[in-house]
């Protein structure tokens, strides 16, 4: 069985869940002893052309950080185009054609709308028979994601699948799996013993800072949060913005806060597993990996559009808080500290809408397919 797995570099969530479900498709075929299971993963962009592949990339990053607003625009544009839709999801589709042609794959698995939106033209326009399997990786799905001939669709929660079903996909082609996160958010953590080995004080209140908006607010914040004299330690990731990082060094120097500071990092699971709370942006997978850690967010700078809707979705479920400035953070923190039960609300919240096994359901789902 050959699977070929689509994604996009628009963001980093999309070919992080693909590994993600790659890695449980390795794991289960080595505990049932499955050898006839092969399988390649495409950055369709990247595939079509390098530099193309770059542009959207770079593109995406920019825009989203330095004018969300704009994003937002051509988001809800989307929504209401199809004649976008198609422009978009036909270009380089006949480079897509040649790679399913050559690698000739039983099965294809795409983690973004638009490489789910060329293969899904080609079944429409070509005749291509390939099964297709969708993935949606954020709390719901954009209209770009609508096409009959999406075989099977693996979605994060029951109002995906109410939207999709208004749109005119069967319910039996719907899988509520959640969205694929790395495996090791599955296992079981001592948060004590993760905080000593992090150099931190294991009965102190944590605060982990994450994603791209520490580049614009982080000094502020954490001013603000020492001006509070709060009883609380931060873990501060900078991923791979060096820059970032010397600057949380310089501020780690200055500050009474404990502080501890990581750059780019493979073990999110134990960082989020040894936290209390979480400040971070509402981008499809960091809300998922922190659900399936348990995790209580504050969510922050949400980009219009996808994010935005993510932010609605965690803070109905009670999983998350928003706010809207920073300088509002150190109020909702001490307000947290005096109501230990509520942070244990959101924590059980958190894990009652997380999936930290959704990579696993999804392989499942795929080698059901094997003949």
């Amino acid at each position: 069985m050959k699977i070929l797995f689509l994604t996009a570099s628009i963001g980093t969530g999309h070919n992080k869940a693909i590994e993600s479900v790659a890695n449980a498709l390795n794991i289960i075929c080595r505990e049932k002893g499955l050898e006839d299971i092969e399988y390649k993963i495409v950055d369709v962009y990247n595939y079509i052309n390098v530099a193309l592949g770059k542009f959207v990339s770079k593109s995406y990053e920019r825009i989203v950080n330095l004018a969300p607003n704009l994003y937002g625009y051509f988001y809800t544009l989307g929504e209401d185009s199809t004649a976008l839709k198609e422009f978009l999801h036909h270009i380089g589709v006949g480079r897509v054609k040649t790679l399913i042609e050559e690698y000739n794959p039983d099965i294809i698995v795409s983690s973004h709308e638009s490489p789910s939106g060329m293969v899904a033209s080609l079944k429409k326009e070509q005749g291509l028979k390939t099964e297709l399997i969708g993935i949606v990786t954020d709390f719901r799905a954009h209209p770009f994601w609508v096409y009959n001939e999406i075989d099977k669709y693996m979605v994060p929660n029951e109002f995906t699948k109410n939207y999709l079903i208004k749109e005119g996909i069967s319910p039996e082609k719907i899988y509520i799996t959640g969205i694929p996160v790395d495996l090791r958010f599955a296992q079981e953590y001592d948060k004590a013993e993760l905080k000593r080995r992090f150099n931190l004080d294991p009965d102190k209140f944590t605060i982990l800072l994450m994603g791209s908006w520490l580049d614009i607010g982080i000094d502020s914040l954490i001013e603000a949060l020492d001006k509070a004299s709060l009883p609380i330690q931060i873990i501060a990731v900078s991923g791979k913005n060096e820059r970032l990082k010397e600057r949380l060094e310089r501020i780690k120097s200055k500050t009474n806060i404990p502080l501890v500071v990581f750059g780019f990092i493979t073990n999110v699971y134990e960082v989020m597993h040894a936290s209390d709370i979480i400040i971070t942006k509402p981008g499809g997978l960091i809300s998922s990996e922190t659900l399936a850690s348990g995790l209580p967010m504050i969510i922050v700078n949400p980009i219009p559009g996808q994010e935005e809707f993510n932010a609605i979705y965690l803070t109905t479920e009670g999983a998350g808080l928003r706010v809207n400035k920073l300088s509002e953070v150190p109020t909702v923190i001490e307000l947290l500290l005096g109501s230990p039960e509520r942070i244990k609300e959101m924590s059980n919240n958190a894990k009652r809408i997380g999936k930290p096994r959704a990579s696993f359901e999804i392989a499942e789902i795929i080698l059901c397919r094997r003949d």
